[in-house]
């Protein structure tokens, strides 16, 4: 039994190096990877690591990408809580300023910084 069994883990810059490497890690340890990267790349690591992963082209600093990156994982979420029971699925909560500032610009993070 894996340390991350049913467990969707989103892994960006998974083309290549460190990102790869996480991806590769997760899925042995019996995640669900979403390999992200905007290389195109990602599609090769996620031919390597199987049915367990789902390759999704995006560019972390446009949003629409990394909201059409979280839909996929959420997808790949129900798709693996059939072996989840029912009383263990969680929804997914909606982001926090915190969350969204720590995706969003330069600019928005130091605001929040100094309001802080």
């Amino acid at each position: 039994m894996g340390k991350i069994d049913n467990k969707v883990a989103i892994v960006t810059g998974a083309g290549s190096g460190i990102g790869k490497a996480t991806g590769l890690l997760f899925a042995r340890e019996g995640a669900r990877v979403i390999v992200a990267d905007h290389s195109g790349a990602e599609e090769e690591t996620a031919r390597e690591i199987g049915d367990a992963a789902l390759a999704v082209r995006v560019d972390v600093s446009r949003s629409a990408d990394v909201r059409a990156m979280i839909a996929a994982a959420a997808s790949a979420d129900s798709t693996s809580s059939s072996t989840t029971p029912a009383s263990r699925a969680r929804k997914p909560r909606p982001p926090t300023a915190a969350r969204r500032t720590s995706i969003g610009s330069s600019r928005s993070i130091s605001r929040a910084s100094s309001s802080a």
